[in-house]
């Protein structure tokens, strides 16, 4: 403030902040080669991207949780021991954190009653939705977020 107006205050300072939500709510897209070993990969970007948009640790770690098992499920159940694609989209509006997993592979049934990836999923988010096609697999899913570090979630 000295710099910018002097020592000398014969009125009042006030200070203008400005937050461009626009830019915060940026959504994520991540394509990545249906690997075991791009996971960790996913995870990095995918914790960055929560951090970026101040979403509080407890609701990060549940999401990078259910994520995981996501992408898990897809390179088990979609691929096998083939190659193939997944796409991992997500986005905030309204206070809503929205992923999306999808994969063009031919689905393959759990080998027990019901896999526990996403009975996880199920657990930790809202409206999880699993659409199984000729075309591929496409898993949906939500969490209502809080604020996380004083910020607040678009």
């Amino acid at each position: 403030v000295e710099r910018m107006i002097g020592s000398r205050r014969e009125d009042d300072v006030a200070v203008l902040g400005v937050r461009i939500d626009h830019l915060l709510a940026a959504p994520l897209s991540i394509r990545l080669p249906a690997e075991p070993a791009r996971l960790r990969s996913v995870r990095r970007q995918f914790r960055g991207w929560l951090s970026d948009h101040g979403v509080a640790h407890d609701d990060a770690e549940s999401l990078l949780l259910a994520v995981g098992e996501a992408i898990a499920n897809g390179i088990a159940h979609a691929y096998g021991n083939g190659s193939g694609e997944l796409r991992v989209d997500a986005n905030v509006d309204g206070g809503v954190l929205r992923v999306r997993v999808e994969d063009d592979g031919r689905w393959r049934p759990p080998r027990d009653d019901e896999g526990r990836g996403l009975q996880i999923i199920r657990g930790l988010c809202e409206d999880v939705e699993i659409v199984t096609g000729a075309s591929g697999t496409m898993l949906t899913f939500a969490r209502q977020l809080r604020a996380g570090n004083g910020q607040a979630v678009n």
